[in-house]
């Protein structure tokens, strides 16, 4: 029901920016904790990998889907055991995505496999920082706590690692969605269909051309 409820509002979403990379990829490191959601103090801090792909939706949303694989100290257990985990989670950034420092919210959900035989929903919630290093590169962050449908497989899990937009950057000034090598006003946004030139008389006719800009 998570991925029916995150796939509806992904498909009410339509505009995309053309000013940054719609696709990445990453990589993280994780430090995952099992006790003290659950109260348990003597279960240990465990290690593991991420990598993941993040898809740009709008200005304001993203998809990102992480695959995790390693180590965890359940609860009742002496030993560290192996768990993968396979998400979808939707993104909420504060501002645009063009800036050097993006922060935003996360929310979704999984499956868990742990010892290669039990899979298990989960359902995480968190935040995130990116900041960039070099153009496209970011140092990613993020803090979440995922709730289990099992006993005991509430964690708290905390990333970082690299994340690498995927293409160039395609100059907009004026965000219209028209780029400014093919926009012959690029400083003033207008219409996909008058080729990014403002209307202001609504006429169908670019105020660049009209000798009326203000009269129909």
């Amino acid at each position: 029901m998570v991925f029916i409820g995150m796939l509806s509002c992904l498909s009410e979403i339509h505009a995309q920016s053309i000013n940054e990379p719609n696709d990445a990829f990453g990589a993280k490191v994780l430090f995952v904790d099992y006790g003290i959601i659950n109260n348990a103090e003597d279960l240990r801090i465990t290690n593991a990998l991420e990598v993941f792909y993040r898809r740009k939706i709008s200005d304001k949303f993203g998809l990102q889907v992480p695959i995790r694989t390693g180590m965890a100290h359940f609860m009742g257990e002496l030993n560290n055991e192996h768990f993968s985990s396979l998400d979808a989670t939707l993104l909420y950034h504060f501002g645009n995505q063009s800036g050097n420092l993006l922060p935003y919210l996360m929310a979704g959900g999984g499956l868990v496999m742990d010892n290669f035989s039990d899979i298990s929903p989960q359902v995480p919630v968190g935040a995130g920082l990116s900041y960039k290093v070099a153009e496209n590169t970011f140092v990613n962050i993020q803090g979440e706590a995922r709730f289990g449908f099992e006993e005991f497989r509430n964690s708290l899990v905390l990333g970082v690692g690299l994340m690498h937009r995927l293409g160039k950057r395609i100059p907009d000034r004026d965000k219209d969605g028209v780029p400014d090598e093919t926009d012959p006003c690029p400083d003033d946004a207008g219409p996909i269909e008058l080729r990014g030139c403002p209307d202001t008389d609504g006429d169908k006719v670019p105020d660049n051309f009209d000798d009326c800009p203000n009269d129909i």
